[in-house]
């Protein structure tokens, strides 16, 4: 009865496993080895030992299937499925990963507020944009799911530009301000001390990347040469 003891803590080990994210090799072999010693007799035993053997050494633990009949009972049957259920899980989605691991897909780098965004910019010379929105617009939604999310984007808007939002309907009073009349709609600013003023405009969404990363250039130029008069 040893084996049937050794078993039954292998379920539960089965138990713990499902719960991890993407079991590797390493984790399915002991619980492998221990269901191949308590659901094989005699040369069947050895196979399964055998073939455990061979899939630690090249760390493919993947499915061991036994053949014959088999001295099971149900509890012991529902032990087996879950073991063998852990090699077919999918891959864990990209909600499920942990959180520095999705830090590492590169986003645009929104200031919290417009004030940081416009102290940043006294220190630093690099252009405010000002991207006006709002929660209930559907292009502005359209840009979240399309062009915000294109890698040469991202890059061009971190590297020149202090990005920050203005959402028209929690900030109406800078939205009015600013002159918003529409929405999607781009400001361009440039600070001097702690003072800004507003350098280009650009309402509307544009139709894809390589028009907005057109946009960007034009909204730089503008930014230089208003700094400079």
């Amino acid at each position: 009865m040893r084996w049937l003891l050794e078993l039954l803590g292998a379920r539960r080990e089965a138990r713990v496993l499902r719960s991890q994210l993407a079991p590797s090799a390493s984790q399915l072999a002991p619980l492998l080895l221990l269901i191949a010693i308590g659901c094989t007799q005699g040369t069947e035993r050895e196979r399964a030992l055998a073939a455990v053997s061979v899939a630690v050494a090249s760390a493919t633990c993947d499915v061991i299937t036994w053949t014959g009949e088999l001295p099971l009972s149900g509890e012991l049957l529902g032990a087996r499925r879950e073991a063998l259920a852990l090699g077919s899980q999918p891959a864990p989605r990209a909600s499920q990963l942990a959180p520095s691991a999705q830090r590492l897909t590169p986003t645009i780098n929104w200031r919290r507020n417009f004030a940081e965004a416009v102290r940043e910019s006294g220190k630093t010379g690099k252009p405010v944009l000002a991207h006006c929105m709002s929660s209930s617009c559907g292009p502005c939604r359209q840009l979240e799911r399309t062009i915000f999310r294109d890698l040469k984007f991202i890059k061009a808007i971190n590297t020149q530009f202090v990005a920050v939002k203005v959402n028209e309907t929690t900030h109406p009073k800078l939205a009015d301000e600013l002159g918003v009349a529409y929405v999607p709609t781009d400001y361009v600013l440039v600070v001097d001390g702690s003072r800004w003023r507003s350098v280009y405009r650009n309402e509307g969404a544009p139709r894809n990347t390589k028009s907005y990363l057109a946009a960007l250039k034009v909204y730089l130029k503008a930014a230089h040469t208003n700094r400079r008069s």
